[in-house]
């Protein structure tokens, strides 16, 4: 099995990342979304949580921090891949 992440900000010329997010879910919906934004409130983090994204970052991006997210929400997919 693949494990997909698609990492996207919230403000985007063509399509905002809450509509993205809803395409993916509709599509694909093995598809894990992480969503970041320089706006950060507590409104969009619980919207972009609420709307099915596994995890809401804030800008600027601590990388060492989605990092961490990414071993946390893919770990069992890293184990079987070590094992």
């Amino acid at each position: 099995m693949q494990e997909i992440l698609v990492i996207s900000d919230v403000n985007m010329p063509e399509m905002d990342g809450l509509a993205l997010l809803r395409v993916i879910q509709k599509r694909f919906p093995h598809v894990k979304v992480y969503i970041s934004s320089a706006h950060d409130t507590p409104f969009i983090r619980k919207g972009t949580r609420s709307k099915g994204a596994l995890r809401f970052f804030a800008k600027p991006l601590n990388f060492r921090e989605m990092s961490q997210a990414v071993r946390e929400d893919f770990y069992e997919f890293f184990r079987r891949k070590i094992s």
